[in-house]
Formats: structure tokens, C-alpha cells, sequence
């Protein structure tokens, strides 16, 4: 049976956020932080999502679109921070929280040897 490793990623991830929001609140950095922490995660996950079509694309028969693709997460990224810049200093904190969340939850899953086991 081939359990859901996406869903556990997702799982953490969001428990992740909700962690780092509630530090922030009890910190009193206030919306600009939430705002950053926001716009990270979703650019990380969105960039996650992007990922694991561009290998399913590459690995596939369609394979036009995958250079766009990883171009595109590049560029997702780059937007994401710099509207946190325009924010303000904690929201690029926030927002590299946000990006570093993802990366550890995918660490909290997987461990530290990857996907070699699969």
C-alpha cells in the first residue's frame, strides 16, 4: 500500500505555519510578519506543487513545458520577495521562515537520507 507522503509534507507544513504565526503574534510583530510568513509559505508550496509537476512532466512523454516551469518557480520566488521587501524587514524574516518551513517538513518526512529507501 503507498502511503501519502504529500499529505504528511502538507500536514507538518501547515502545523508549521501555525507555530511560527503564533510565535510572531506573542512576539508582537504584528500583520507585516503574518503578511511575510504568508507570502513564503505560499510561494514555497506553490513552488513544491510546481517541483513535483516539472519531474512528472520530465519523467512523462509531455515534456515541453519544463524549462517554463522551472523558470517560473524562480521567478515566483523573486516576486514573493520582493513584495516582502516592500513590506518590511520582519516580513522578510517571516518570509524566509516561511521558505525554510517547507524544507524541513519535507526533512521531517523523508530524514536525512532523502528518498533512497523509495
Amino acid at each position: 500500500m503507498k502511503d501519502n507522503k504529500s499529505g504528511k509534507i502538507a500536514a507538518i507544513y501547515i502545523l508549521y505555519i501555525i507555530v511560527a504565526g503564533m510565535i510572531s503574534l506573542l512576539w508582537g510583530a504584528g500583520y507585516k510578519a503574518m503578511a511575510g510568513l504568508l507570502l513564503g509559505s505560499a510561494a514555497a508550496f506553490a513552488n513544491y506543487l510546481l517541483l513535483k509537476l516539472a519531474v512528472c512532466r520530465l519523467l512523462g512523454v509531455r515534456n515541453i513545458f519544463v524549462v517554463q516551469i522551472f523558470l517560473f518557480r524562480y521567478l515566483l520566488y523573486i516576486a514573493a520577495a520582493y513584495i516582502s521587501m516592500r513590506t518590511g524587514s520582519v516580513a522578510v524574516i517571516m518570509y524566509a521562515a516561511g521558505i525554510i518551513g517547507l524544507s524541513l517538513s519535507i526533512l521531517i518526512v523523508y530524514g536525512i537520507g532523502g528518498v533512497k529507501n523509495q
